[in-house]
């Protein structure tokens, strides 16, 4: 979990929370990844936004071929401050 960090947004989807969004968090990792919206955080006030303070959850999964985490996912749970751009 991490709060009030920079979330890039390259792909998103205005009527999905769950599909169409992808980004970086380049604080964290450098690979794009992707992107689900919490309930609580609409599509619409994210969509169209290239960068954002947002906290999230990061998701992992092990990959045995190279004995490493790598991030699957990202979970947006709230956005910073979500009227500015």
């Amino acid at each position: 979990v991490y709060s009030n960090i920079s979330v890039y947004v390259s792909a998103s989807d205005e009527d999905s929370g769950k599909r169409g969004w992808a980004g970086l968090v380049p604080d964290i990792f450098d690979s794009r990844v992707k992107f689900i919206l919490d309930d609580n955080v609409s599509p619409r006030d994210l969509h169209g936004r290239r960068r954002v303070q947002a906290n999230i959850i990061v998701h992992k999964v092990y990959v045995a071929s190279t004995n490493q985490y790598q991030v699957k996912s990202v979970t947006i749970t709230d956005i910073i401050n979500p009227t500015n751009t």
